[in-house]
């Protein structure tokens, strides 16, 4: 039987401005159950640093200290994955990730940073996650999103990259 919730949930997966709150939402209540330390990081429309802007890139949804001398830059991506077989992403985000890495870089020369992605698949409504990392896109399939160029990546072959978000 359908609750208000889940129709609700469907309805919102429609919406790319919706989905990306649920998702960044999912991510947060996984990495609150991690153990890691972690900052989330303000996505108003005005919180673009003119730093940043210069460089073209976007801000991650997440920056995390996993206690191992490095932080991770993350963003949570909800997208439909094609039961959990494909993640793409526009090339013209993918360049953006790409300029934050090197304004990272530029500006903590000192400290490792790695990119990743929290893949949330649509089909599995937010229970379930698996990594991507940025550089998984140098070697990825060419792909088309909403008419635009994009690269692809598979979602399989890749166990001990998947976690459960229940």
């Amino acid at each position: 039987m359908h609750s208000i919730e889940s129709i609700r949930k469907a309805l919102r997966k429609q919406i790319p401005h919706s989905a990306g709150k649920d998702g960044e939402e999912y991510a947060k209540q996984w990495l609150s159950k991690s153990g890691w330390n972690f900052e989330e990081i303000e996505q108003g429309k005005f919180s673009l640093s003119n730093e940043l802007r210069v460089y073209g890139g976007k801000r991650p949804d997440f920056i995390v200290d996993p206690n191992d001398g490095s932080f991770l830059l993350i963003d949570a991506k909800y997208h439909s994955t094609e039961d959990c077989s494909l993640f793409n992403l526009k090339d013209t985000e993918i360049g953006k990730y790409r300029a934050l890495v090197k304004y990272t870089k530029d500006n903590f020369p000192d400290i490792q940073v790695d990119m990743l992605f929290m893949v949330f698949p649509k089909e599995r409504d937010g229970k379930k996650l698996v990594w991507v990392h940025l550089d998984e896109f140098n070697n990825g399939e060419t792909a088309t999103v909403a008419g635009e160029a994009a690269t692809s990546i598979s979602l399989k072959d890749r166990d001990d990259l998947w976690c459960q978000n229940a």
